[in-house]
């Protein structure tokens, strides 16, 4: 049985997203591939564990590129069977701190947002369209 979440793109993932496409245009397809499977099949990528417990099998990350390459994160909501798409890594993982940086912040208010239900900031975006916003 497929399960199939709707993905939402809060505001900052938006930023995120375009600002990573701009720097690396040659990983858009594995983005949109990676941005797909993270609403067909939620559970796939790597559970965060050295997250708060709150947090824990709440978010993930799956690769973008090889393993050596970029990592993209996302937060997975149950009640609302929704997936929420945290942060792109800019960097390669190489030199990327899951421990600390701007990603945690986003994280926090992009979660924030969606248990205050500050719908407003998010977009559904249709992932098997190229990641074309569906409004």
């Amino acid at each position: 049985m497929s399960i199939s979440y709707r993905f939402l793109a809060h505001e900052r993932f938006r930023e995120n997203f375009e600002a990573f496409l701009q720097i690396n245009p040659s990983f858009e397809k594995t983005l949109i591939i990676n941005l797909e499977k993270s609403r067909s099949s939620p559970f796939s990528g790597k559970a965060m564990h050295s997250l708060p417990k709150t947090l824990r099998q709440k978010v993930f990350r799956l690769w973008i590129g090889g393993k050596d390459d970029f990592r993209f994160i996302y937060y997975v909501d149950r009640k609302s069977e929704s997936v929420m798409g945290i942060y792109i890594t800019t960097v390669p993982r190489a030199n990327f701190s899951y421990e600390q940086g701007d990603w945690l912040d986003i994280l926090d208010e992009i979660v924030n947002d969606q248990e205050e239900s500050r719908m407003d900031n998010f977009l559904e975006m249709n992932t098997e369209a190229a990641a074309k916003v569906v409004v």
